[in-house]
């Protein structure tokens, strides 16, 4: 997706997306994991389980929040910076 979005020349994009696809963005290599989803791992390359994909940089409160589960139809803003 950031090779996508780099070429734009728009520099505010919406992306619309599944709740889980989105769980799993923010929860991947967190402590704790995933819910509701196996084991994480990436492929069968040594080093490379647990990466996470989004840095919370400290602040429990926006991680909880972001990691929550969704409502129907609920929205969310983050900045992807890449």
């Amino acid at each position: 997706v950031g090779g996508v979005l780099q070429t734009r020349s728009e520099r505010k994009v919406l992306v619309s997306s599944h709740s889980a696809f989105l769980r799993c963005v923010f929860g991947w290599g967190q402590t704790g994991g995933v819910q509701f989803v196996p084991e994480q791992k990436l492929d069968t390359r040594v080093g490379e389980r647990d990466v996470a994909v989004v840095r919370y940089c400290g602040n429990a409160n926006f991680e909880q929040d972001m990691r929550a589960d969704f409502q129907n139809c609920e929205f969310r803003s983050f900045l992807v910076a890449f």
